[in-house]
């Protein structure tokens, strides 16, 4: 049986390979891993299956040195973004085979246009998908507090972004205290959507915490931002516990995550100044209301006290009128208290006259003087009957001029 050796299978190999594929060729996958050293890269691409998502198709490439400098010359500030884990490109390739080393590809340029297509293909499946599942607007349903004051954020904490939006808050002219709540997320890469997720669980389990949440990144270029239209990350921003505002560091476009988000803005600095706005527009209506308050007070005042001056002003009439009235009534019923005394006192005169005239002619003196007489003993009391005068040895008579000693026999 004929047999060959592995270097001699390989080398065939790369014989039919360099006549097959003579020229560089473009091919579409996503890049699975990358790394740099000395101004080469060095890649892992996959395919995956649209179905399951399985990786049905793996591969190792490399961009040397010369061919980087014309990429990220082309590329500019995207070269990062769409050169890394995750991303999926269209790469215009060379074949190399090598005996000891096995398959691989060269990368001579990337189209650009191909990976920004896909994003957005991508996001618009997330959209429809949220809207099926009518996410898009459940987050707007929550109630902000007036007073924003609590707040948990998600972030880079070395983010330049989250720093800007810290200063932002302990500036404040108002003097206006926040407390605020770190958990700490990427916000780019391959780790971006578990720690997002994850921090999301933590803070609906803390959510009687907080007042709101706020998601913030710095600025960056589309496909920097491009993380924020994950469906996972869309999702859990639309079933969180709390209003979620956004501050995802764009100025034009606007990803899938602040779609969801009760409010979005711009920069994490507008953040910032919407919840220090917020704040300084509720305490402004506070005052307002205390200055109404205040108003309506000094009003109702004033109107009670022009109404107790002319109640007292009628109540001083009344008086000064009941005072006449009664003056005019108490002059009246005194002559008529007068006219009856007097009349009491006449007829009591006439009684007491009456009465005088009778005791004259009851008096004891004016009875002696018609002859009559009494007895008594000598210690003055009277004698009424024989028997008293019988027990007496002296008794005296008395006349109306004198008295006589009479002494009895009672013998």
């Amino acid at each position: 049986m004929e047999s060959y050796s592995l270097f001699e299978v390989n080398e065939y190999i790369k014989r039919v390979i360099a006549l097959n594929f003579e020229d560089a060729f473009w091919i579409e996958c996503e890049i699975n891993q990358i790394n740099g050293n000395r101004g080469n890269y060095y890649l892992e691409l996959i395919e995956k299956s649209e179905k399951s998502g399985d990786i049905i198709a793996k591969a190792s490439a490399a961009i040397w040195y010369k061919s980087a400098l014309f990429i990220k010359k082309k590329l500019g500030k995207l070269f990062d973004s769409i050169l890394q884990s995750g991303v999926e490109v269209r790469l215009k390739v060379n074949v190399n085979f090598n005996e000891r080393y096995g398959l691989s590809f060269v990368i001579e340029d990337v189209d650009v246009n191909y990976t920004m297509g896909q994003m957005e293909l991508q996001r618009q499946k997330v959209i429809e998908r949220l809207k099926a599942e009518n996410l898009i607007t459940l987050n707007h349903s929550k109630v902000l507090p007036s007073v924003l004051q609590r707040i948990a954020v998600i972030s880079s904490e070395t983010a330049a972004g989250y720093a800007d939006f810290i200063e932002q808050l302990q500036s404040n002219a108002y003097g206006y205290d926040f407390q605020i709540g770190l958990y700490d997320s990427a916000v780019q890469g391959q780790k971006m959507e578990s720690q997002i997720t994850e921090s999301i669980r933590e803070i609906n389990d803390e959510a009687h915490l907080y007042d709101c949440l706020v998601i913030i990144r710095g600025g960056g270029s589309k496909l920097d931002l491009s993380g924020f239209d994950n469906y996972n990350i869309a999702a859990h921003i639309a079933k969180c516990k709390l209003p979620v505002i956004t501050g995802i560091g764009h100025k034009i476009d606007t990803t899938v995550s602040d779609l969801t988000s009760y409010l979005s803005l711009k920069t994490p600095t507008a953040v910032a100044s919407y919840l220090i706005d917020s704040n300084a527009q509720f305490e402004a209506q506070i005052i307002e209301m205390g200055r109404g308050i205040n108003a309506e007070i000094l009003h109702r005042f004033d109107s009670d006290n022009q109404w107790l001056n002319s109640f007292r002003e009628q109540l001083n009439y009344l008086i000064r009128d009941r005072f006449s009235s009664e003056m005019i009534n108490l002059s009246s019923a005194q002559k008529i208290l007068r006219n009856s005394t007097d009349r009491v006192i006449e007829r009591q005169s006439d009684k007491l006259e009456g009465f005088e005239t009778l005791l004259k002619v009851v008096d004891p003196k004016n009875i002696l003087k018609r002859g009559f007489n009494y007895t008594t003993t000598l210690n003055g009391d009277f004698v009424l009957n024989s028997k008293k005068a019988k027990k007496e040895k002296e008794l005296l008579i008395h006349y109306h001029d004198g008295q006589t000693n009479v002494k009895i026999n009672n013998g």
